[in-house]
C-alpha cells in the first residue's frame, strides 16, 4: 500500500466519521435537553404539580448535567462522550419509567436508539434497542409499569423500526463517505503525478534552454571546454603529486630501515642476521626501491595521458625478468600453499622494452593471480612467435564470470569476488596501456571456478606508438650512430628525468659546461642541454647545438628556500651523511624537525650509526622547532616542510630573523616531488652553430608549437570567438 493510500484509508475509516459525529454532537446534546422539556409540558397540564413537578425538575436537571459532562468529554474523545450520553439517556429513561409508569415514557427509547445509531454507529443502535426491549419485557412481566401487552408491543415495534431505519439509512452515508474519500485519494495521486510531470517538464524546458544557449554560443562553448579540460589536467597533476607525496613517506621508511638493517646491523645492538633474514630484507629493499621507481614514474602522467608516457628502452632478458618478479612472491606463495611454475622458451631472444614498465605489468598480473587463487598454483610462460613474445600468466583460482570479462580492463572496475585486499581497479587498465605503449596487446581468458589466464605480447622490434603531440616526429631504434644528448649538469636526478622524458635518445652527463661542449662534439650529440644561466660556447671551438632551459634541482631548491641544502625523500644513509658533511662537517648536536614520528626514528637511527653526534633532539611541530632551536642552539637542523601548525617555509623565515638561530645551517628534507618546491622559469632557447634556413626554422617551430602547454592565465579568462573576415 502506498503512502497516499495508507493515509487516505486511515483518515476515511476513522477520522472522517469521527469528524462528522463531532460536528453533530452539539445539536444532539441540545435536542436531548430541549425535546424532553417540550414533551413534558402536556404532562404538566394533565397531572397534578405535586405528583410530577419535583421528579420532572430533577429529571431535567439530570439531563442537563449529563449533557454538560458529555460535552466536556467531547474535546478528548467523541466516542467516549457519545457513550456517556447514550448510556445516561438509557439509564434516565429506565428510571423515569419507575417513577412514572406510562407508554409515552417508554416511547423515549426510540429517539435514544436514533441517537446511538447517529453518534456510535448502527451496531450500537441495535444494542440500545435490545436493551430497551429487555427493560420493557421486564416491566410487562412484572406488571408494575405497563399492564397492556399491546402497548408494550407497540413501543418495541417502534424501537426496532427505528433501529432498522438507522441501519438502512447509514448504508448510503457510509457509501457516500467511501466515494468521497476514494475521490480524495485519487486527487492526491493526481496531484503527486502532476508534480512529477511538472518537474519533468521543468527539467525538459531547462534542458531545451541550455541546448539553445549552447547552440547560440558554440564557439565560446568550445573555448570554455578547452579551458576546463586544461583545468582538469591541472587538477589531475595535483592529485597525482599528492598521491606520490603520500606514497613516498611510507616507502622511504621501508627502504631506509631495510637498507640500514643490511648496511649497519650494529645499530640494532650487534644483532647477527642469518642469511635467510638478509635475503628477506634484501627482497624487501628491492621491492621498496621498485615502488619508489614507480612513484617517480607517476610524474610522467601529471601533464599527459598514460598512453603518452615515454619508455626508457633497453635490451632485456625477459626470462630473467620473469624469474626475478616470481622470486618476490616466494613467501606469499608459500603462505597460501601454492606452487608457481615458470616456463621460458630457451630460444627467447633479448627484447627491447622498458624494464620498469614490464616489471610493473608482471607484478600486477601475479599479484591478482595469487590473490584470487586458494588452491592449486600459478604458471608463467613466455614463448616467441610471429615477431613478438607472448607471456601468459595462468592460475587455478575462482575465475571470472563471462558477463564481467567485458569490463575487466575498465578503469575503477573491480570484477570478480571481493577480497579483503581489493584494489582500486587501476592495475589491469594501466598494465594494458603500458603493454600497448610497447606496441603490444593484452587479453584474458577465464571460466568461472576454472581459473583465469591473462596474456600479453610485446614485439621483438620497437613498434611503440609515436608521440601524439609531435606527429612529424619519428623515433628510430637505437642503432649506431646513436642519437645522443649531453646534459651539462652533474645532478643525476636531471639526467634520469631527461632519460625518462626524452624518448629515443641516449642521455650523457658532464660536470661542467666546457666538458659538456667537448663531450657533445666528440659524440656528435644532437644537442647539449644546459641551464638557462649557462653561457653559450664559442661556436668556432665547440660547434654544437645548445638548448638552454630551466633545471629544477635540489641545489636550486635550497638556494630558493635560503637553506644550506635540500634532500628529497627517500633518504639513504649515505646521501644523508654526504649532505650533512657539506652543510656542517663539524656538527655534533642535531635537531630533527618532522611531524612523522616513524621518519624521525629512521633519521635518529641513521645518525646513531655515526659516533660523532653527541645529541639528537626531536621536534614534531613548527613551534617546537623554533623553541628548541632558540633554547639549545644546535649545530645543524634537519627540517621538513610540512607541519600541522606552521608551514616549513615560515619556520625557515623565522629562524633567519632570529639573531640566535640565523647562523644555524638548515638542511631541508622533504617528500615533495623533485623540483616541485620552486617553479622554474619559462625560458627555453635554442642556439645552433650554423645559419638556419627558413624552412628549417619553420619545421622546428611547427614541432615546438605542438608541445607548448597552455599558460595558466588562460584558465582564468573566458575565450571569445574569432571573427574571420
Amino acid at each position: 500500500m502506498s503512502g497516499v493510500d495508507a493515509v487516505t484509508e486511515s483518515y476515511s475509516k476513522r477520522s472522517g466519521l469521527d469528524e462528522l459525529r463531532s460536528d453533530a454532537f452539539p445539536f444532539v446534546a441540545v435536542s436531548v435537553v430541549v425535546i424532553p422539556w417540550l414533551a413534558a409540558q402536556p404532562l404538566l397540564l394533565v397531572e397534578s404539580e405535586a405528583a410530577l413537578g419535583l421528579p420532572l425538575v430533577a429529571g431535567m436537571l439530570g439531563l442537563g448535567i449529563l449533557t454538560l459532562a458529555s460535552y466536556r468529554l467531547l474535546a478528548r474523545s467523541i466516542r467516549a462522550a457519545s457513550a456517556l450520553l447514550v448510556g445516561g439517556l438509557v439509564a434516565a429513561t429506565a428510571a423515569l419509567l419507575l417513577i412514572y409508569p406510562s407508554a409515552p415514557v417508554a416511547y423515549a427509547f426510540s429517539p435514544i436508539v436514533l441517537i446511538a445509531g447517529l453518534l456510535l454507529g448502527p451496531g450500537w443502535g441495535v444494542v440500545v434497542a435490545a436493551l430497551a426491549s429487555g427493560v420493557l419485557l421486564a416491566a410487562w412481566t412484572g406488571g408494575a409499569i405497563i399492564t397492556s401487552l399491546g402497548a408494550a408491543e407497540m413501543v418495541m415495534a417502534l424501537i426496532w423500526t427505528t433501529a432498522v431505519l438507522v441501519w438502512q439509512a447509514s448504508r448510503p452515508v457510509y457509501t457516500a463517505l467511501d466515494w468521497a474519500y476514494q475521490s480524495y485519494a485519487q486527487s492526491l495521486r493526481n496531484v503527486q503525478e502532476l508534480r512529477v510531470r511538472q518537474g519533468e517538464l521543468n527539467r525538459a524546458l531547462k534542458q531545451l534552454d541550455d541546448a539553445c544557449y549552447r547552440q547560440e554560443r558554440a564557439n565560446i562553448a568550445l573555448g570554455e571546454a578547452w579551458r576546463r579540460a586544461n583545468e582538469a589536467e591541472h587538477f589531475k597533476a595535483e592529485f597525482v603529486s599528492n598521491i606520490a607525496h603520500e606514497l613516498r613517506t611510507p616507502l622511504n621508511l621501508i627502504a631506509g630501515f631495510s637498507e640500514l638493517m643490511l648496511s649497519s646491523p650494529d645499530s640494532y645492538g650487534n644483532v647477527c642476521l642469518t642469511p635467510a633474514h638478509r635475503g628477506d630484507i634484501n627482497a624487501i629493499h628491492r621491492a621498496a626501491q621498485h615502488l619508489l621507481g614507480l612513484v617517480e614514474g607517476l610524474f610522467d602522467v601529471t601533464q599527459a595521458r598514460v598512453s603518452r608516457l615515454t619508455l626508457v628502452r633497453e635490451m632485456v632478458d625477459l626470462g630473467e625478468l620473469i624469474r626475478e618478479v616470481v622470486d618476490l612472491f616466494h613467501e606469499y606463495l608459500a603462505a597460501k600453499g601454492l606452487e608457481c611454475q615458470v616456463d621460458v622458451d630457451p630460444s627467447l631472444p633479448p627484447v627491447s622494452l622498458d624494464r620498469l614498465r614490464i616489471r610493473q605489468v608482471l607484478l600486477n598480473l601475479l599479484t591478482n593471480a595469487i590473490r584470487f587463487t586458494d588452491h592449486g598454483g600459478i604458471a608463467v610462460a613466455a614463448t616467441p612467435g610471429n615477431g613478438s613474445v607472448l607471456v601468459r600468466v595462468r592460475d587455478t583460482g575462482r575465475g571470472i564470470a563471462s558477463q564481467e570479462l567485458a569490463h575487466i580492463f575498465d578503469e575503477f572496475e573491480s570484477v570478480g569476488p571481493p577480497t579483503k585486499m581489493g584494489g582500486m581497479g587501476l592495475g589491469l587498465p594501466i598494465s594494458k596501456q603500458l603493454v600497448e605503449l610497447h606496441g603490444g596487446c593484452m587479453g584474458v581468458e577465464s571460466q568461472l571456478r576454472a581459473g583465469t589466464t591473462f596474456w600479453f605480447s610485446v614485439p621483438l622490434a620497437d613498434r611503440s606508438r609515436p608521440d601524439a603531440r609531435s606527429p612529424r616526429r619519428v623515433t628510430p631504434a637505437l642503432v649506431p650512430p646513436e642519437k645522443v644528448i649531453v646534459v651539462a649538469d652533474a645532478d643525476p636526478a636531471i639526467r634520469r628525468a631527461l632519460q625518462r622524458g626524452v624518448e629515443g635518445y641516449q642521455v650523457c652527463s658532464a660536470k661542467t659546461p666546457t666538458e659538456a661542449w667537448s663531450l657533445g662534439l666528440d659524440l656528435r650529440a644532437t644537442a647539449v642541454v644546459a641551464s638557462v644561466a649557462t653561457p653559450l660556447p664559442d661556436p668556432r671551438r665547440f660547434p654544437v647545438p645548445v638548448v638552454r632551459m630551466a633545471f629544477p634541482s635540489c641545489r636550486r631548491v635550497a638556494d630558493f628556500l635560503g637553506v644550506a641544502d635540500f634532500l628529497a625523500k627517500p633518504v639513504s644513509r649515505q646521501n644523508l651523511f654526504e649532505v650533512i658533511t657539506r652543510a656542517n662537517p663539524r656538527a655534533r648536536r642535531v635537531l630533527v624537525g618532522d611531524d612523522d614520528a616513524e621518519f624521525v626514528r629512521l633519521v635518529r637511527r641513521m645518525l646513531a650509526t655515526d659516533g660523532r653526534f653527541e645529541s639528537i633532539s626531536v621536534a614534531y611541530t613548527g613551534e617546537e622547532v623554533l623553541r628548541m632551536a632558540h633554547d639549545t642552539v644546535p649545530d645543524l637542523i634537519l627540517l621538513d616542510l610540512s607541519f600541522p601548525d606552521v608551514d616549513g617555509t615560515q619556520v625557515i623565515a623565522e629562524l633567519s630573523d632570529d639573531a640566535v638561530c640565523a647562523t644555524i645551517p638548515v638542511l631541508v628534507i622533504s617528500a615533495r616531488a623533485f623540483g616541485e618546491e620552486i617553479t622554474p622559469s619559462g625560458e627555453f632557447t635554442l642556439s645552433h652553430p650554423d645559419n638556419l634556413g627558413w624552412s628549417d626554422s619553420l619545421a622546428m617551430l611547427a614541432a615546438l608549437l605542438g608541445t607548448i602547454p597552455m599558460p595558466r592565465a588562460y584558465s582564468t579568462t573566458r575565450a571569445v570567438a574569432i571573427r574571420r573576415g
